[in-house]
């Protein structure tokens, strides 16, 4: 196994057909060092496709996202382990730049601020740009939070809750969803209003509200702002 050898980690949550396709990819569009584990985390009657010497883990009961990674990793000896959700497409090799980019910027494990702080920035900067091409686009765009960052970063016992944010081009329905406790602007309030299971009918609610696009659509909320296309945000 060479120095730039990878392992591959994908998980399917009955997404068989979706981890077909990206066998597919792989195929066409991989190093040569190149070892996959798919795991089936529950009963899919779509059948794995036998493709580029995929390794199978079947599980007998479901199992989260860090144990099913985690039992990949265990079977790996490759020096570069990457895990891939099921929905990735490929259309070129990433994994040279990849590659690289570890071997040129080595994390400095006792300070992650930096690097914390550049991820963010990027997530943002992608953002920002793909509000920026659809400036008059009628959509609903869901800007989730993930998990904690690592203690150093975010501190002992930090908070659980998860920052929503609803970007639309419909004034309806940021203002169905401020009337059910979001805040308007990009800065949510720190009370939680509810339990994640309860987003979902609290957006679909939102979403059938009686929305005209272009009409009403302010900026953050405030007044006297210049209207701007497609720039209502409400955070939970």
């Amino acid at each position: 196994m060479g120095a730039d050898a990878i392992a591959l980690s994908v998980v399917s949550h009955a997404q068989n057909w979706l981890v077909n396709q990206l066998l597919v990819d792989l195929a066409q569009f991989h190093p040569a060092d190149l070892s996959i584990v798919v795991t089936q985390n529950v009963p899919d009657p779509d059948r794995l496709a036998a493709r580029h010497g995929a390794e199978v883990i079947v599980n007998e009961r479901p199992r989260g996202f860090g144990a099913n990674h985690n039992a990949a990793f265990r079977r790996c000896d490759a020096p570069y382990f990457c895990v891939v959700n099921p929905d990735i497409r490929l259309n070129m090799d990433p994994f040279p730049a990849l590659v690289q980019a570890l071997q040129s910027e080595r994390a400095e494990w006792k300070d992650l601020d930096p690097a914390y702080a550049d991820a963010i920035g990027y997530v943002l900067t992608a953002l920002a740009g793909y509000l920026r091409e659809r400036p008059v686009a009628d959509f609903v765009l869901i800007v989730l939070g993930d998990h904690q960052p690592p203690a150093g970063v975010a501190g002992e016992q930090p908070s659980w809750d998860v920052p929503v944010h609803v970007i639309a081009s419909r004034r309806a329905i940021v203002d169905e969803l401020v009337a059910s406790g979001f805040t308007n602007g990009v800065d949510p309030q720190r009370t939680p209003i509810g339990r994640t299971h309860a987003l979902t009918p609290l957006l679909l609610r939102a979403f059938g509200s009686d929305a005209q696009f272009g009409v009403n659509v302010a900026g953050s909320g405030a007044g006297g702002e210049r209207p701007q296309p497609g720039a209502n945000r409400v955070g939970l």
